[in-house]
């Protein structure tokens, strides 16, 4: 096996995509003692952008109700024998007791003359009941739509890194950003890439936005919003590299929204090897 084979497939051995022979052969070439072209960094920079890929798709935290349920349905039916009340809380029960004894009478009053305020309440309740489930059900629907959407960003990423032509470029920190990572994994044949990173922690008033540059061409390539996890996994829009290969991929932190052109500090900057 020679360098450039090797480095053909760094993508698919840091994927644990390769046949066993083939992973032992990479193996076997990586450990010779001859003069290597680049087989370690490849190798490097192929482990770092498939760590940054799996560490892209964020768990999602279920939320209260459904820890509520799965509770309710696991814990032992427990019967409690009541302690026998003292004075103080007597009074106050019978206190609350004649309270709600008389609210009830006063709603079962005006209902009798009046059915429809009965009817009323009911529909309120339910109406009240409807939202709930509403609210809950667009909150657990657009948690599944993201999670595919990460969860199809990741299969494409890790199926780009085991092409032969695939490139993997290093996004460096720059000042600030010591501790984000990134990697941009670009392949020629397709013209496609995408981009994986982790750290990209939020920032108030301030989003992060991804540049593919060619020449003096700054090309805006997409805007982000970090959130707790840090992590981040994004398709670049293949239009932008229709011209061919460009010359650096970059992060920038601007003010929300971004804009057409990088104003803040670079935050990642990586670029293509021309060799």
């Amino acid at each position: 096996m020679t360098c450039a084979e090797l480095k053909e497939q760094v993508g698919a051995l840091a994927a644990g995509a390769l046949e066993p022979a083939e992973r032992q052969a990479c193996e076997q070439h990586l450990a010779s003692n001859i003069p290597h072209d680049g087989c370690a960094e490849a190798l490097r920079l192929a482990n770092e952008a498939a760590a940054l890929i799996g560490a892209a798709l964020p768990p999602i935290e279920p939320g209260p109700q459904l820890w509520r349920a799965i509770e309710a349905q696991l814990a032992p039916r427990r019967v409690v024998e009541p302690s026998a009340p003292s004075w103080s809380e007597r009074i106050r029960w019978l206190v609350v007791g004649f309270a709600v004894a008389s609210l009830a009478g006063l709603v079962f009053s005006l209902s009798a003359h009046d059915p429809r305020i009965a009817l009323m309440a009911q529909i309120a309740q339910l109406q009240r009941q409807v939202l709930s489930l509403q609210g809950t059900t667009a909150s657990c629907q657009h948690d599944l739509e993201s999670a595919r959407a990460d969860l199809g960003a990741q299969h494409d990423a890790l199926a780009m890194l085991q092409l032969t032509a695939t490139a993997v470029i290093a996004l460096a920190p720059q000042a600030g950003a010591e501790k984000m990572r990134a990697s941009a994994i670009y392949n020629p044949q397709q013209g496609h890439a995408m981009v994986v990173a982790s750290g990209l922690m939020p920032h108030d008033g301030k989003d992060y936005e991804l540049w593919v540059i060619r020449g003096k061409d700054k090309l805006r390539a997409g805007v982000f919003h970090g959130d707790a996890s840090g992590a981040l996994i994004a398709r670049v829009d293949p239009k932008l590299l229709a011209k061919g290969a460009p010359d650096a991929f970059a992060f920038t932190l601007e003010p929300a929204g971004g804009g057409d052109s990088p104003r803040g500090p670079i935050m990642l900057v990586g670029a293509l090897s021309k060799g």
